[in-house]
């Protein structure tokens, strides 16, 4: 089932083309990033999706129109109570929902340790960013929804504070559907199974990382640092049945292949015929900035 669906969305504001023609699909179950530098549509999309703001053109659904499944929102700054602690917090948030006392304290006990915050006693005030992000997903968690949004939820967070986020997100891979926003690129690539790439109002980019990076035209390759001449290394190896490109940089050659498993194999033979050391020998593959970085290249 699709969770989450954009059928030729735009916004406008006058003169201002806020998202042009997005038409988007998220599978109920993935972890979905959607990508893009501030201002690319990303926070615009998500609040049309939610109905926060109308599209001046096209459509959304949630679950197909089923009525029964729950939507949760986290906006990039959460606000709190700061006089309560987490467990006051969320028990104010359980009450407003409603439901079994029971039922609420037992989610709220699984809900606070996977934020780990079972042991903070201290007022949400005193709490630290990413603390108030772990606190706000759990807030989010509350009533068991069946999508779960979130508006840049690693912005402005030091390394630590981003780290617990991701991790956090990760852990509920598998027991919900997560829309979440960002600029930040690697941690996007860190937790998502799919992406859609936005650049100026447009989608450029939708898939896996490996559909994205064919839409993007780059490919996996084969670094190697040579301890020797490079040059004369990359003119034999370009030579080679395998070869699907080759380019010097410094001391490091990189090689395009169509069998990198039997490049591999050659490459340190070559390295040996030709009397070079190896420094470095690596099989990179390209990450999701790089895909970015070549699909909006010349753009901004």
């Amino acid at each position: 089932m699709i969770a989450a669906e954009f059928n030729s969305v735009s916004k406008r504001y006058k003169t201002t083309v806020a998202l042009d023609d997005l038409s988007l699909s998220v599978p109920e179950g993935a972890i979905f990033g959607l990508v893009g530098q501030n201002g690319a549509g990303k926070s615009t999309a998500i609040r049309i999706l939610l109905g926060l703001i109308r599209a001046s053109s096209g459509s959304v659904s949630l679950f197909g129109g089923a009525g029964h499944k729950r939507v949760s929102f986290l906006p990039d700054v959460p606000g709190f109570y700061g006089w309560m602690t987490a467990r006051q917090y969320l028990e104010f948030v359980a009450g407003v929902h409603g439901g079994p006392k029971t039922e609420q304290r037992s989610r709220i006990d699984a809900l606070l340790h996977l934020a780990n915050l079972t042991d903070i006693k201290t007022p949400i005030g005193g709490y630290s960013r990413g603390m108030k992000q772990r606190l706000g997903i759990a807030q989010a968690l509350v009533t068991a929804p069946d999508l779960l949004v979130l508006d840049e939820p690693t912005s402005a967070l030091d390394p630590i504070g981003r780290l617990d986020v991701l991790n956090l997100m990760m852990e509920l891979r598998g027991r919900t559907t997560i829309l979440f926003s960002s600029h930040i690129l690697e941690d996007v690539e860190r937790v998502a199974d799919q992406f859609a790439i936005l650049h100026r109002a447009h989608l450029i980019a939708n898939g896996t990382l490996a559909q994205i990076r064919v839409t993007a035209g780059i490919t996996p390759h084969l670094e190697i640092e040579i301890l020797g001449d490079p040059s004369t290394f990359a003119s034999v190896v370009d030579q080679q049945s395998w070869a699907n490109g080759v380019e010097v940089k410094g001391t490091t050659v990189e090689i395009r292949t169509i069998n990198a498993e039997l490049a591999m194999f050659q490459l340190p033979r070559i390295a040996t015929d030709l009397e070079c050391g190896i420094a470095r020998f690596a099989n990179v593959e390209p990450s999701l900035e790089d895909a970015f970085v070549a699909l909006t290249r010349g753009t901004s």
